[in-house]
């Protein structure tokens, strides 16, 4: 891909992708928002299909770019679509992290490759990620604290 470009690829297995590439400004974020509302919202069959924003060729941004990504996600949080945003740099990683937050669009989540997008984005629960995220941190302490409680009774 050349330099700052945004492309939308074919709906494949359930899901579309956006592709973006180079430093995202305000033109580069513009280019963005309109391939994501040219990019369709269900396949034939009349199903969702979920979106996968690729910003691992993403370089860096700058405050346009970033007002304007968080305007393209508030417009998708209102469209009530799944959203994944595949990344691979700390930098942008935190910048969507920050995404994510200030538009508290629970349907949407970071990930690192494609197997964990396509696994979040068929996902047939409506649980949110912090939700999960919460139930297995419980999970793990309630494990943690039933070991301390065994190991505690053997050693008495």
């Amino acid at each position: 891909m050349a330099d700052s470009q945004v492309e939308l690829e074919a709906p494949e297995a359930g899901l579309v992708r956006v592709r973006v590439s180079g430093f995202l400004n305000g033109s580069l974020a513009a280019r963005l928002l309109e391939r994501l509302r040219d990019a369709p919202q269900d396949d034939d069959e009349g199903e969702r299909l979920g979106l996968v924003i690729d910003l691992r060729e993403l370089r860096d941004f700058d405050d346009v770019g970033y007002e304007r990504l968080v305007a393209a996600q508030r417009e998708l949080k209102s469209s009530e679509r799944r959203t994944a945003y595949l990344i691979s740099r700390p930098r942008i990683r935190g910048m969507v992290f920050k995404v994510i937050h200030i538009t508290q669009d629970e349907r949407t989540r970071p990930v690192t490759n494609l197997a964990m997008a396509r696994a979040w984005l068929t996902r047939q629960d409506e649980r949110s990620y912090a939700e999960t995220s919460l139930d297995r941190a419980k999970t793990l302490l309630e494990r943690i604290r039933q070991r301390s409680t065994s190991r505690a009774a053997e050693s008495a």
